[in-house]
């Protein structure tokens, strides 16, 4: 049978993979439009682009209010891109895996939209910052793809993995050196895009402590846009046709998908206890 980890990595409605193709989309198209500009001349095309980015001024948010969302997949190289992108696809695996597709989103845009307060707070209240607040824009998914980092190691904090030249640490350890790394920032450059990296591992961190446990943050968006549940694409093929199970006679093809599709939706922690015997015992019997 195929591993859980190799399901959700090989899924075609992988939320993970449905976020990088996002940021990829807009990056290379917003490097074409550049590539028009510079052929034809129309200096239009530049800034049409701080129509996406982040204001620092509250003035400006007010008349774009749609940024709070979409400088969160606008990168400004394409090392800025291949690292965030790298980082969400190597830990947000693991997250789908254990907290279900359903939430990648909502962690992701929670913590960009935390990250964007705290950066627009910062330019707001701090005096050194406050000259630059009409200038100043913020850019990229870091914060989204810190606050899912953040929120899998609060999750699995002893959770391993290994790490060239270095070998196998726990996970807590390598998010705990990327926030500190934010934290000791700060005073040098990109104060502003720091706070807002620290806002996103702030959502992350909330977002399992707290949150997941009362579902309040599902059940708000469910009440905003109805979620269409993805169907699981998993074939599998079977020496027989029936098993038997605890003097049960179960057609393990039906019953093995609807616990996958359980698993892809809400996490391997929302199985019941009898919904986890079955799927071990469906996979020893495979």
């Amino acid at each position: 049978m195929q591993s859980m980890q190799g399901y959700f990595s090989t899924n075609k409605n992988n939320t993970i993979w449905q976020i990088i193709a996002v940021n990829v989309c807009v990056f290379f198209v917003w490097k074409c439009m550049q590539l028009l500009e510079t052929i034809s001349g129309v200096s239009a095309i530049s800034e049409m682009r701080t129509y996406l980015l982040l204001p620092a001024s509250l003035q400006t948010i007010l008349y774009r209010p749609w940024t709070i969302v979409t400088y969160m997949f606008i990168h400004d190289g394409f090392i800025h891109l291949l690292f965030n992108m790298l980082w969400l696809h190597w830990i947000g695996q693991l997250f789908s895996t254990y907290l279900g597709n359903k939430r990648v989103w909502l962690v992701y845009l929670g913590g960009g939209i935390l990250g964007a307060f705290l950066f627009v707070l910062a330019h707001a209240v701090f005096p050194f910052l406050i000259p630059s607040a009409l200038n100043a824009f913020a850019a990229g998914s870091s914060a989204g793809v810190l606050s899912i980092a953040v929120a899998t190691a609060t999750l699995l904090p002893n959770y391993e993995i290994e790490m060239l030249l270095v070998g196998w640490v726990r996970l807590k350890y390598i998010v705990l050196f990327v926030v500190l790394f934010d934290l000791i920032s700060i005073p040098y450059n990109n104060t502003g895009g720091h706070l807002a990296h620290l806002g996103g591992a702030l959502l992350g961190f909330i977002y399992v402590k707290f949150l997941y446990q009362m579902n309040f943050l599902e059940l708000f968006f469910a009440r905003i846009k109805k979620l269409i549940k993805p169907k699981s694409k998993l074939k599998i093929h079977y020496k027989s046709k029936f098993m038997k199970l605890e003097n049960a006679t179960v057609d393990y093809q039906k019953e093995i998908d609807t616990i996958l599709d359980k698993i892809n939706s809400k996490g391997i922690h929302s199985l019941s206890e009898t919904e986890k015997a079955i799927l071990k015992k469906l996979s020893n019997k495979i």
